[in-house]
């Protein structure tokens, strides 16, 4: 059979059986050879649209579980008694209060400083336990599956042959593909504007849903209970600590005081030195006397006179002590003096009164934190307990099969798409 020549220039793109096999896609084709958009487009659709959509519904309709959401609402609450920690007019004298150990109000106002410092010990503010993103965090966290799931109970709950092959969770699953099922169907969202907590339970039965949202508060009650425990513990111990060091500064610093008393023999600076000046004048003030006597002796008796020695003994004892009085006053003799012990005393003195103030600081912020653990308190107030849902919302049969008709519809008009622009080529 001969061939024309515009046959000869048409492409022949029927695929035929051979015999070690192949494909057919003669009734793809028109009769002249070429393939049919029609069929191709017909073809793509049953696969790509019909098939899943049959299949979808053949699913949602007979298969899938019903899901129940069980919901509930709660916020979290601190009570605690918070008086403010106000010890400058104490220890600097202010309104008309005697100061402790005769503190300046220079010094005074510096403990003052330090006690409103102290106030944020006791945890002046006590938004972090009202705050409910810590149990928003906590009941998401793999710590909470962990502990639902300490028998087992959680994975039974899930993995129950009840539920559809494709919905339910592997008896198996180890514990990161139990807190990623977890997350999928529980939510708990935080609503700023009245900082309340919204907990949502997805689950397979009304009754294992409200019975998963109850076991999960009864465990987020525990963690708050836990988490004020330990506040109030770390409190009194820091607290403790802090009475402790300043109970050992005060300690140290009487003792070096003491020492130093018994060492120089002096128990009152001012005093002492009062005394110490008071000897050097009398001793010079007897001196110039003793000079004077000797001076009118000498005019009118000469050097001859009865009683020029005695004077002049009297004279040169009371040079000696006036010497010795003035060293022992600045430390000219032996490097010892009264005015630099004075000086020592004085300064140790001085922090002596300044731990004694630390001390009493320490023990006002170690009684309050004391009280305040006595009262402090945090709980979840549940105004909207678990509830058991009565019907299921999920699965949503039409909305899910009209998803995949569109996700099939999309995936069919991109391949008839590309057979087009396939066939445009070839023709």
């Amino acid at each position: 059979m001969r061939t024309s020549l515009a046959e000869a220039q048409t492409p022949y793109l029927s695929v035929r059986k051979s015999g070690r096999g192949g494909l057919r896609l003669a009734a793809l084709r028109h009769d002249t050879g070429r393939f049919s958009l029609g069929k191709i487009g017909l073809a793509l659709a049953l696969v790509l649209v019909a098939l899943p959509v049959v299949l979808a519904t053949i699913y949602y309709v007979f298969l899938a579980s019903p899901v129940f959401t069980s919901e509930s609402r709660f916020v979290v609450r601190s009570t605690v008694e918070a008086s403010p920690l106000d010890l400058g007019g104490e220890l600097s004298g202010k309104d008309g209060g005697k100061s402790i150990g005769g503190l300046s109000g220079g010094l005074g106002g510096g403990l003052g400083n330090l006690a409103g410092a102290a106030d944020s010990l006791t945890g002046g503010s006590q938004a972090g336990m009202q705050d409910p993103f810590v149990v928003s965090s906590y009941m998401m966290s793999p710590e909470i599956t962990n502990l639902l799931d300490r028998d087992g109970w959680l994975r039974r709950q899930f993995s129950s042959m009840t539920i559809d092959y494709w919905s339910r969770l592997d008896e198996h699953a180890s514990r990161e593909e139990l807190f990623a099922y977890w997350r999928r169907h529980v939510t708990a969202a935080v609503d700023r504007r009245s900082n309340t907590l919204q907990l949502r339970v997805r689950a397979y039965s009304p009754e294992i849903a409200q019975e998963i949202a109850t076991r999960a508060l009864g465990l987020a009650e525990r963690m708050i209970a836990e988490i004020t425990r330990r506040q109030r513990e770390d409190t009194l111990a820091l607290a403790k600590a802090e009475v402790v060091g300043a109970e050992l500064r005060y300690e140290k610093s009487s003792l070096k005081l003491q020492q130093l008393r018994r060492t120089t023999r002096i128990v009152e600076p001012a005093q002492e030195t009062k005394a110490a000046a008071t000897t050097l004048l009398r001793l010079i003030y007897e001196r110039i006397r003793a000079r004077t006597e000797l001076m009118t002796l000498e005019r009118l008796a000469g050097n001859n006179a009865p009683g020029r020695a005695e004077l002049l003994a009297t004279i040169s004892g009371l040079d000696a002590q006036i010497k010795e009085a003035n060293g022992r006053l600045t430390g000219d003799s032996d490097g010892k003096s009264v005015l630099s012990a004075v000086a020592s005393l004085e300064e140790l003195e001085l922090e002596r009164r300044f731990a004694q103030g630390m001390l009493s600081v320490a023990t006002n912020v170690f009684d309050r934190a004391r009280r305040e653990a006595e009262h402090r308190s945090s709980f979840l107030l549940v105004y909207l307990e678990p509830t058991q849902p009565v019907e299921s919302r999920e699965p949503n049969v039409w909305a899910s099969i009209a998803f995949v008709v569109a996700l099939a519809g999309i995936a069919w008009l991109f391949c008839v798409t590309a057979a087009a622009i396939t066939l445009d080529q070839i023709d």
